[in-house]
């Protein structure tokens, strides 16, 4: 491939296209995007063919062009509204391996919510969880809007932070994500 063979290029194509696909869409979601960036990473890869010579593990080269490529449209997407509303509207009900992964991400954010103090936490489960305003939750409690807002801060940010340092992942891309599940999981 290296060497401009299109049947090289068609070889690689048709052993990692799948997985590819399925890589980008348990990162974005949305089928139709996911195809899309599935298409533009061997696009990628064919324009730089010219690098593969020095390239040793392939297939890790590849999915790191891949995760790349999304995260790089996923945060474009994050500044465009349209474009994350696009996204969200597409996301599909979850599918088997989806649903695993929820429910891991479930346990990891109760996880962390029980280390949370008690107030903090219920109000998080009552804003996030039931759906409720900062007003109703501040008028049940007695307590201000304000107080509220900054118990919530201060959940998000704990959520934010143990997402960054266990997951691995930016702190900007850590609060895309967990913007994306919270809107995900509130439909």
């Amino acid at each position: 491939m290296a060497a401009g063979q299109d049947d090289a290029f068609e070889r690689i194509y048709q052993h990692y296209n799948r997985k590819i696909y399925y890589y980008v869409l348990s990162l974005v979601k949305s089928p139709q995007l996911a195809e899309d960036l599935q298409q533009e990473v061997f696009l990628k890869l064919w324009e730089g063919r010219g690098q593969l010579r020095e390239v040793r593990n392939f297939g890790a080269f590849l999915f790191t062009i891949a995760r790349n490529h999304t995260i790089n449209v996923l945060r474009s997407a994050a500044r465009s509204q349209t474009a994350m509303g696009e996204i969200i509207r597409h996301a599909p009900e979850p599918e088997f391996d989806n649903e695993i992964l929820s429910r891991d991400y479930e346990r990891f954010v109760q996880k962390l919510l029980q280390s949370l103090p008690p107030r903090t936490r219920d109000i998080y489960r009552k804003c996030k969880d039931e759906g409720r305003t900062y007003e109703e939750v501040a008028r049940e409690l007695g307590i201000s809007g304000n107080a509220v807002k900054r118990h919530m801060i201060n959940s998000i940010k704990v959520l934010r932070q143990a997402v960054t340092k266990d997951l691995g992942i930016s702190p900007d891309m850590a609060t895309l994500i967990l913007t994306f599940l919270a809107f995900a999981a509130g439909q």
